[in-house]
């Protein structure tokens, strides 16, 4: 996207709001894309004839016991809203309260980027003492926030519909206000475990107002002392909360927008009153070039570029009139070519659809009539989300049977791995008890060197008296006493032989320790040689699983959630059993005969009765 478009064309909200208004821009969850999607793949035929119809091409009249293109637009429309919302809102049905209770907030958060947005609101604010009016399209979104809330550290109270924690731990009334006095055992907010008093509540603590659109004006709100509006409604304007800028008229009106959505379009594409384009057609061309661009994260361009991140947000929650919301306006919606959509459109891809016999089946052989009910169109809608979600547990399985023979790869070489440094690890202790022994063996030659140098010190000085001795055995000396003389030699002879033996032994000491000092310093050599060629191997082996051992992880942490989602499976199946055993139970009970045949007397007999 380029920057300089989004700085000039960018979308700022109307003149005489510019302060009051403000945009979070959103995106979508995988989920949301996929459903996406499915709902694009569905109403591929009906957007190409209303393109036709754009462009004056006749199509053939509609019957109208079925569903006209008017009408599908109109409903894929509602449908995208409740996606963009949260993918919960498609299904039709009403949900328990004890299942949304049971939901937990990572599976509520990680399915709608809006949830995401909030959640790191929430914990961003929640030590504020803010009151924060939350608006939802509807009471079944109201049941979604509130279960995506409890538990929190924070306060809240409902306006709309029945709070979830009413049937079972009743509360006061839901038009009190916070700071009115009440008894213990009725409060206002009850977690997920326990009651928490409103009197122990800290005061600072981020307080939450949940309602719907419909009552956003009514009685409920006009006495509320607000500082900030949270809209899920992305289209919710400023004039649409007059009543509640009765007591404070600088409230912040903040809206939730998915961006790329039709809603951004009709935003964008909305030109002054002088000159109005006709509504239908902007919200027509808003849908159209919202299709194209299903699968682009808008988000990323506040992150990438500008390093806008919502944390930011927060000097502008303490004090909005000194500080500046950190998403100052909205990006430019850009619009294609007529041709461009037609292409887009024509070429939305066939996906592989998985059935419960494991059969493979392309998209286009699901049978899309031209004209459908309503009835059609919600079973065809199931059976393409029930083919992506087979197509995707498929597509898990053989990742998983894929991961067995990587595994089992990866667990050989870790084996080799330990293997090696075991034996590094015993040559490096072999070798410290070399160089301990090289140590010692290299201290007593010290020492016998020191000990052949005094011996030949000693040597010498007997040298020099057996040389005088021969002095005067020749008569180079003369002795007074012969008798002294022959004592004084043989002393000598003896000292001398004496000393004669321990230089022979102690040179045979010699030798042999040199030569044990020689053998020893070979070993070293070669085990040091050796030890250094197993580091080095070693440090390459290292080196060879370090960039595939953090893949490896990655992949087990991966096999944990297949292995989860696989458990998940088993378990759906064995309910979905139940749940059929069950109504065929009560088939069979309401099949049998509920009139009773009475005797003659007024009693009835056993044998009458229909379950005997």
């Amino acid at each position: 996207m380029n920057l300089t478009n989004l700085l000039v064309n960018g979308t700022p909200p109307p003149t005489d709001s510019l302060q009051r208004v403000f945009y979070l821009p959103v995106g979508l969850s995988p989920i949301q894309i996929e459903l996406y999607n499915i709902l694009t793949k569905l109403h591929k035929a009906s957007l190409l004839r209303k393109l036709d119809n754009s462009l004056n091409i006749k199509n053939d009249s509609i019957d109208p016991e079925y569903l006209n293109d008017d009408k599908l637009i109109e409903i894929l429309e509602q449908n995208l809203s409740n996606i963009f919302d949260h993918p919960y809102l498609l299904v039709d049905h009403y949900m328990p309260k004890k299942l949304l209770l049971m939901e937990s907030h990572e599976r509520l958060m990680f399915a709608s980027d809006k949830f995401k947005k909030l959640d790191l609101l929430l914990e961003l604010l929640k030590t504020e003492s803010l009151d924060l009016l939350l608006v939802a399209r509807s009471v079944k979104e109201l049941d979604l926030i509130e279960a995506f809330i409890i538990g929190r550290d924070l306060l809240y109270k409902r306006y709309s519909g029945t709070s979830l924690i009413d049937d079972f731990n009743p509360t006061e009334d839901p038009y009190k206000s916070f700071t009115e006095n009440s008894k213990k055992d009725n409060d206002d907010y009850v977690p997920r475990s326990k009651k928490v008093s409103k009197t122990g509540t800290n005061a600072k603590t981020l307080r939450l107002h949940l309602i719907t659109r419909q009552l956003l004006n009514g009685p409920q709100t006009s006495s509320l002392n607000l500082d900030f509006v949270l809209s899920f409604v992305s289209s919710l304007k400023d004039e649409d909360i007059h009543t509640i800028r009765q007591h404070n008229p600088n409230i912040r009106l903040i809206n939730f927008i998915v961006l790329n959505s039709p809603t951004h379009g009709k935003i964008s594409l909305t030109k002054s009153d002088n000159e109005k384009d006709d509504l239908k057609t902007i919200q027509f061309d808003s849908l159209l070039n919202s299709i194209i661009k299903r699968n682009e994260d808008g988000t990323k361009i506040y992150i990438e570029n500008f390093g806008i991140t919502l944390e930011k947000s927060l000097p502008f929650f303490k004090e909005p009139s000194k500080n500046q919301w950190p998403f100052p306006q909205l990006p430019a919606f850009e619009l294609s070519s007529i041709d461009d959509i037609r292409n887009s459109i024509s070429k939305i891809d066939e996906q592989a659809l998985v059935t419960s016999g494991n059969k493979k089946i392309k998209l286009n052989e699901i049978n899309i009539p031209e004209k459908i009910s309503f009835k059609d169109y919600h079973n065809l809608l199931t059976k393409l989300t029930y083919g992506r979600i087979k197509e995707v547990e498929e597509i898990i399985s053989q990742n998983a049977k894929n991961l067995i023979p990587i595994k089992i790869k990866s667990n050989l070489k870790h084996l080799q791995l330990d293997n090696t440094k075991l034996k590094v690890g015993g040559l490096f202790k072999e070798l410290k008890q070399l160089k301990e022994d090289v140590v010692g063996v290299e201290k007593k030659f010290e020492r016998l060197e020191l000990e052949f140098e005094r011996l030949e010190s000693t040597k010498r000085e007997h040298e020099y008296e057996l040389k005088e001795l021969k002095d005067f055995d020749e008569g180079k000396h003369e002795m007074n006493n012969e008798i002294e003389r022959v004592k004084i030699t043989q002393q000598l002879q003896n000292f001398n032989e004496t000393k004669r033996l321990k230089i022979e032994e102690l040179g045979t000491t010699i030798d042999s320790l040199r030569k044990e000092y020689q053998e020893i310093t070979s070993e070293a050599v070669e085990k040091s040689t050796v030890s250094k060629a197993l580091i080095s191997q070693n440090e390459e082996i290292l080196k060879k699983l370090n960039g595939k051992g953090k893949q490896l992880r990655s992949l087990m942490n991966e096999e944990v959630k297949i292995n989860k989602s696989i458990e998940k499976q088993k378990l759906l199946n064995e309910i979905q059993f139940l749940k059929n055993y069950n109504n065929k139970l009560n088939e069979i009970v309401k099949d049998k005969v509920s009139v009773v045949n009475v005797g003659r007397n007024g009693r009835l007999h056993r044998s009458t009765t229909p379950y005997n």
